[in-house]
């Protein structure tokens, strides 16, 4: 049966046995700091785009641990904090689930009390980020010169136009100048950069 913080996560199974590896393989101080790391990002304590250098900081502090290591249990660790939330496991249930996959109690206890010291703030901030994502279907752009305005300074500004076509069906409009788009670019691309060092 699987641990009550894994109830309904897709493949709890394989995220358990990985769970009990990480427990094993990873010393007991480096464990509970990769939790703090996890629990952090959840309560944005911890910017995705400063997980590079906090994974350093991490493999560095608990030498000889390499980097993959540390960024494999935080992407574990992150998945079972993200299913204890799910599951409403209080403090006490996640270090009994802990010490189930195999952590000494020690640290399992530590765990549990990083969770109880930020769960207010994951909850908080995972209810106000609570958002319908849509999956993007098309995208159609355009960019163009103003001709004419009544504003001076505006003649001659180049301006991109994006068409947004969303799977549920809606059409997403936007004008941007191209500064305004250079920035969104920007911020799409630190978001991409977040999410290919959480996949490596």
């Amino acid at each position: 049966m699987v641990v009550r913080s894994l109830q309904g996560v897709d493949d709890a199974s394989a995220l358990e046995e990985e769970t009990r590896r990480v427990c094993h393989a990873v010393p007991p101080r480096a464990l509970v700091d990769v939790t703090k790391a996890a629990v952090g990002l959840l309560s944005q304590d911890v910017a995705a785009e400063d997980l590079g250098d906090v994974f350093e900081q991490l493999a560095a502090k608990h030498a000889p641990l390499e980097v993959k290591v540390i960024r494999a249990a935080f992407r574990t660790f992150v998945l079972l904090v993200q299913g204890a939330l799910r599951n409403n496991v209080s403090p006490d249930q996640l270090a009994a689930d802990m010490t189930e996959l195999g952590c000494e109690e020690a640290v399992a206890g530590a765990i549990g009390k990083v969770w109880r010291d930020k769960l207010v703030n994951v909850s908080r901030n995972v209810l106000g980020n609570t958002v319908t994502v849509n999956q993007l279907v098309d995208i159609q752009w355009r960019f163009g010169v103003t001709a004419s305005s009544n504003e001076l300074s505006d003649v001659g500004a180049t301006f991109l136009q994006l068409n947004l076509e969303l799977e549920s069906g809606d059409d997403v409009h936007m004008e941007m100048s191209l500064p305004q788009f250079y920035q969104f670019l920007h911020e799409m691309e630190k978001a991409n950069s977040a999410l290919a060092l959480l996949d490596s």
